[in-house]
């Protein structure tokens, strides 16, 4: 967000103990966009990385339960 955006912002914050924007206020706040390929771009990265975090929550549980296995696995042979 520029440095503009974040000063308008700011002029139409009320300030109190705890800082305020109201939604009228804030409904009039023109604020930035880039051009609509970059916005499908951005969403189409997002998807993208979603779906590699995705991937590797997966490959953390399998990981985890190959673990667990393996644990039980030694404790079994050591008991034996």
């Amino acid at each position: 967000m520029s440095t503009d955006s974040q000063k308008e912002i700011w002029a139409s914050v009320k300030q109190s103990a705890q800082p305020c924007l109201y939604l009228a206020k804030s409904a009039a706040l023109k604020i930035a966009l880039p051009p609509l390929a970059e916005q499908s771009r951005i969403v189409a990265r997002v998807t993208e990385l979603r779906a590699l975090c995705q991937q590797l929550r997966d490959k953390l549980t399998q990981a985890r339960h190959t673990q667990t296995q393996l644990a039980q696995t030694w404790v079994e042979q050591a008991a034996t």
